[in-house]
């Protein structure tokens, strides 16, 4: 693979341009291996070794984020699966117990999607996904949203207030 980077922005300085080609790809590979390997559940990753304090709190942080639960419910969830993430993630999902959860990750080589999928629970976006997308809201709920950068109506000279009447 060759990346294409062209003449370097500061004359003499000659691996800038090549090095951040190089973290950009190299960053695409891990992550469709990941992706591939099945080791995400959307935009999350699933697979995650909690060897200190703060790997732990990520991981209770990405079960809620995944399932809507509350930070009690994910940490006994986590507890029953004892410590696995996804184990506890379709157990929270699919409202079964961490050992049919663990059978059906088994089934399904491992992967979230593929254990939902046999255990009979509709595919769904993660519940952060859901509940707390930045997608442009209706055009009713518009004046509420005055941070809302993409007005058509917002002027940069405007002294005024962000959206007008009109």
């Amino acid at each position: 693979m060759v990346a294409d980077t062209g003449p370097e922005a500061i004359a003499g300085s000659t691996r800038l341009k090549a090095t951040s080609a190089l973290k950009l790809v190299l960053n695409s590979f891990s992550t469709a291996l990941m992706v591939r390997l099945g080791r995400t559940y959307s935009n999350l990753m699933v697979e995650v070794s909690a060897s200190n304090d703060k790997l732990r709190v990520r991981k209770v942080r990405i079960l809620r984020e995944a399932s809507g639960a509350g930070e009690t419910a994910a940490e006994a969830a986590l507890t029953q699966a004892d410590g696995d993430l996804r184990a506890a993630l379709v157990s929270l999902l699919a409202g079964v117990g961490a050992d049919r959860a663990r059978q059906a990750l088994d089934a399904a080589d491992g992967t979230v999607r593929g254990a939902l999928t046999a255990l009979g629970v509709a595919q769904h976006a993660p519940y952060a996904l859901l509940h707390f997308s930045k997608e442009i809201p209706p055009t009713s709920l518009r004046p509420i949203f005055r941070w809302w950068p993409c007005s058509p109506r917002r002027s940069v000279r405007s002294t005024g207030p962000a959206w007008s009447a009109r």
